[in-house]
């Protein structure tokens, strides 16, 4: 049973993201006549910084302390195009592409939680960024909150959104929503191995690209062009680049294990939970994530100096629905705090 639960939480969150199944009309979306947007675009450039034998790229614009924007899964610091000369107005923002995204290079890593991890700590401290406003979303949570427990004495302020805050226990709290994903994803619930190499998720992810196709869509991100929505999909054109989608959802911390991405994640918990810097909430309704109770306001409530603001009609992309409103609420709050 622990075996099924686990397998079951994991693909849970392998479909969060998504919000709904996906279907062979999804994964046929793509079109080749669209030309990808090109990215980035003036006022903004591209910068790179060698990490661990790799490029990793991000854009920067403004000046003053850093406001470090980590985007989630299957993004890039694309998502963030109308969200940074806003935020520019309040600090040095750099947008930054997770290793295996965006325009950052791909090396041959297994893009565990924790690699994904360390290459953004390393990006950190060899940028020298001290007083960050850091602001995660989706995966950007995964991978920046543990880095902003190993980096404490860098970290000023920390934004949230749509993520998850620390390991998950186990199955129970999830929506009824979230467990029709999982059925819907392996119906019948009869293979609990969904999550394995060969398996639905790995024919879905990586073979197919149908994660990829299913989100990069008018429906979940309103104000993309045509163009944008094809420079979400340039940077994983073939299989094996599409690893760095896949791998990571095996990777997330539930019920102890995997060990070292559990610890990380717990002690990111804690770290929220006893650390003075401020901190912010957003909650979109009805969102997705914050439907979960470990991307809850309830979850949210229990750390230290959280400011909770709701964000109005939302999905997941808030960076595409309404880049406005979000940059104003987490600007605002920078300036109060």
């Amino acid at each position: 049973m622990k075996s099924f639960r686990q397998h079951s939480i994991v693909a849970v969150f392998l479909m969060l993201a998504i919000g709904q199944s996906m279907t062979a009309r999804d994964a046929s979306a793509d079109s080749p006549a669209v030309i990808a947007a090109p990215w980035p675009v003036a006022p903004f450039v591209s910068s790179y910084e060698d990490v661990r034998g790799s490029k990793i790229h991000y854009v920067e614009y403004g000046t003053g302390d850093p406001i470090l924007l980590v985007h989630g899964i299957p993004t890039s610091s694309l998502v963030w195009r109308n969200v940074i000369k806003p935020l520019s107005r309040h600090g040095r923002v750099i947008a930054v592409d997770l290793v295996g995204y965006g325009l950052s290079d791909k090396p041959n890593i297994q893009y565990r939680l924790t690699e994904l991890q360390d290459y953004l700590s390393d990006f950190i401290r060899q940028l020298d960024l001290h007083r960050v406003t850091l602001v995660v979303h989706d995966l950007g949570g995964f991978v920046g909150l543990p880095v902003a427990a190993m980096n404490a004495d860098r970290i000023q302020r920390i934004v949230a959104f749509e993520t998850v805050f620390g390991p998950i226990e186990d199955a129970r709290g999830l929506t009824k929503a979230q467990l029709g994903l999982l059925e819907r994803t392996n119906p019948g619930n009869a293979d609990p191995s969904i999550i394995g190499p060969g398996g639905k998720a790995f024919d879905l992810i990586v073979r197919k690209n149908a994660f990829l196709l299913s989100i990069a869509q008018p429906n979940r991100m309103p104000l993309a062009t045509p163009e944008i929505l094809a420079s979400y999909r340039a940077p994983f054109v073939d299989p094996l680049s599409r690893w760095a989608l896949y791998r990571p959802f095996q990777d997330i911390p539930f019920a102890g294990t995997p060990k070292e991405s559990f610890a990380r994640s717990q002690a990111a918990l804690e770290y929220l939970k006893s650390s003075p810097v401020p901190k912010l909430y957003i909650q979109p309704t009805p969102g997705f994530v914050t439907q979960n109770p470990m991307g809850s306001s309830e979850i949210a409530r229990t750390f230290a100096n959280i400011d909770i603001v709701q964000f109005g009609p939302g999905g997941h992309y808030l960076q595409e629905e309404n880049p406005e409103h979000l940059s104003k609420i987490i600007g605002d709050w920078i300036k109060a705090n």
